[in-house]
């Protein structure tokens, strides 16, 4: 059935409002019935009653570029829906805000809140794509639609978390954190609602921070104790509020970290620290009470000290003796993680399932994992629908690097053969807290300079190292040129620069590291420059990269590259049928990823050219079925 796609009167983009533009004013709201002119908040109309909140239903559009699919979940700040960008054929989430929290000072300070949020680029937070408000007066905010369960979720269905998963968690929580305070951003509303947990096919979970920068505007603009008893949970509720927030004081970075505490406090336990019979109860218990040990709050189960310190020194009443940087706590997660040894998750699915799906002749059959097909050629081939991917596996029997034996279950791994060792890129004497690091763990592989301050200077430290072999400089303020310093690293196989802001004369820099063989440059708008200087590194076995927008001229930097297998180009608007044939110019390409673009499979038409090629990812591409045929028969 088709939905009706007629635009909802009285909606407008934020971006072609004037007053979003010069920050000035905003148009007053109407009335829908009578067109009376109404003043920002308003519910209902003083003149004939009309209900200004609009609800939304399935067909309805929102600023001619989204159309609203359904309702998929609500709370003390607003209303979200599933909804479809109309140009991008893309799903989207589109959080709603209640219009009787923000008067007009409000609304234009969300404005700039958003936009800041929006800014943010990292793999563990949802993204804000888009911002605006609708002529009743309702703020909202369009972000990456992610398919998972939230991290409260998942304690109400386990009761309560293991040490391992909860590590695993919070180490990400504190990346997706750490770059946003980096910005100067704070969340005000941690708590587990507000954590997403995404799994992909092979079982690995990432976690995604929500709403940052609402909190904030909403706690400048009105009485704290006044919008507590109107929603009830704008904050996250008070369980996970500190001591200084909950009295109204001046809040910085340490009072997210203590937020942290309390998430991290229930997810090992399955109860937050604190929980009174009323609000200002369990405020006054967070400003005064001592919370219990990990021990005493399981009634005697056991938990490794180090990690029951980590608590405590997050749960501290006073700021100055918590943590006073995220970047601290991931550190000594991250110890406690390396002085255990962690057995890999199982694969659940065996060969003999995968035998009964693939056999017979060109036949389908339905699975958990999707479909899979077996050709009169002997080429096994699988097509894995996913609910946001297409991935095409092709190949003699490819899918058996896949999946492994449900009996057959892989090794333990000893973290202590691989340390990771973290710049505190805040402290004085950098050059001597690496070296007594590196001292300390002389069998370092892998170096992360993550999520922090670091600039290009502080790098000169990492010289004539001999151990490195992955260095990790993800979401930082690097330009690259400090990176000059690598051609001294002889062992750096990948390199990470991610979300830092390169400059060309950075990137050429990378480009001259022959030793790197894997390259990740995502959330980075390189230009034609920058991406002919990446095309020259004839050494790369793997190439990430996404966020930029080329043409068929600029991309062709990218095909003369002779041992390059992998290579991931996601996010560009773009990437067709027509210039991803330019990949065929690469003899050894095995995987390529071109996800959320126009790409259809029909520019792999020639198999031939690629006689290496094993997998192809399209997620959130338009494909249709009959074009999921096409793309399966080009391979047959």
């Amino acid at each position: 059935m088709s939905l009706d796609k007629t635009p909802v009167p009285g909606l407008h983009d934020l971006n072609d409002s004037p007053s979003a533009v010069n920050g000035e004013t905003l148009t007053m709201p109407v009335c829908p019935t009578c067109g009376m002119k109404l003043a920002h908040g308003t519910i209902k109309c003083p003149n004939d009653g009309t209900e200004v909140v609009t609800k939304y239903k399935a067909g309805d559009c929102l600023s001619e570029k989204y159309e609203f699919l359904e309702s998929v979940g609500s709370g003390g700040m607003g209303i979200i829906y599933k909804a479809k960008h109309l140009a991008l054929n893309r799903i989207v989430a589109i959080k709603l805000l209640h219009p009787y929290l923000l008067n007009e000072d409000m609304i234009l300070r969300f404005q700039r809140e958003a936009r800041t949020a929006s800014k943010l680029r990292h793999p563990n937070l949802i993204e804000v794509q888009d911002v605006g408000t609708t002529e009743e007066g309702q703020p909202f905010m369009v972000m990456d639609f992610v398919s998972g369960q939230s991290l409260s979720d998942l304690i109400r269905q386990k009761g309560r978390l293991s040490v391992e998963e909860t590590l695993k968690i919070f180490v990400q929580i504190c990346s997706g954190l750490a770059y946003a305070h980096n910005q100067n951003i704070l969340h005000r509303d941690l708590k587990p609602s507000n954590v997403m947990l995404i799994t992909d096919e092979h079982g690995s979970t990432t976690a995604k921070i929500l709403d940052f920068g609402i909190a904030k505007v909403l706690e400048e603009g009105e009485n704290k104790a006044a919008t507590l008893t109107k929603t009830g949970d704008v904050f996250g509720s008070p369980l996970y509020m500190s001591p200084e927030q909950g009295a109204g004081g001046n809040v910085d970075r340490r009072s997210d970290l203590y937020s942290l505490g309390c998430m991290l406090f229930e997810c090992l336990t399955g109860t937050p620290p604190f929980m009174g019979k009323s609000i200002i109860e369990t405020l006054m218990a967070h400003a005064q009470q001592k919370p219990m040990s990990l021990k005493e709050a399981t009634l005697g189960l056991d938990f490794p000290p180090e990690l029951n310190s980590v608590v405590m020194k997050l749960l501290a009443k006073a700021p100055d003796e918590r943590y006073q940087s995220v970047l601290e706590v991931r550190e000594d997660l991250l110890a406690i993680i390396e002085s255990a040894t962690l057995q890999a998750p199982e694969v659940v699915v065996t060969k003999r399932e995968l035998r009964d799906k693939a056999g017979g002749e060109s036949t389908i059959s339905d699975g958990a994992q999707g479909d899979f097909w077996h050709t009169a050629n002997g080429k096994d081939i699988t097509i894995v629908i996913l609910s946001i991917a297409v991935v095409v596996l092709v190949g003699k029997d490819i899918w058996l690097s896949c999946f492994a034996d449900q009996d057959s279950k892989r090794p333990n791994v000893d973290l202590n053969k691989k340390y990771r060792v973290h710049l505190e890129s805040n402290l004085a004497d950098n050059d001597n807290v690496v070296r007594r690091k590196l001292e300390s763990h002389p069998s370092a592989e892998l170096f992360e300079l993550r999520d922090g301050e670091v600039t290009d200077p502080y790098l000169a430290q990492l010289k004539d190292n001999q151990r490195i072999k992955t260095l990790d400089l993800q979401g930082n303020n690097l330009n690259g040129t400090g990176l000059e310093v690598a051609k001294t690293i002889p062992n750096l196989n990948k390199l990470n620069v991610s979300s830092n802001p390169l400059t060309d004369a950075g990137v050429l820099v990378i480009s001259r590291l022959r030793q790197v063989r894997n390259l990740e440059i995502k959330g980075v708008e390189l230009s034609p420059r920058a991406l002919f200087h990446i095309g020259q590194m004839k050494n790369l076995t793997k190439l990430e990269m996404d966020a930029s927008d080329y043409d068929v001229k600029e991309l062709g930097s990218l095909s003369d590259m002779p041992i390059l297998e992998e290579l991931s180009i996601n996010d560009q608007k773009r990437l067709s049928d027509r210039t991803i044939g330019l990949l065929r110019k690469l003899p050894r390409l095995r995987f390529v990823d071109a996800s959320v673009s126009k790409v259809t499979g029909k520019g792999f038409e020639h198999p031939d050219d690629y006689p290496l090629l094993e997998q192809i990812a399209l997620k959130e591409n338009k494909l249709s079925e009959d074009g999921l045929l096409e793309t399966f028969n080009l391979f047959r």
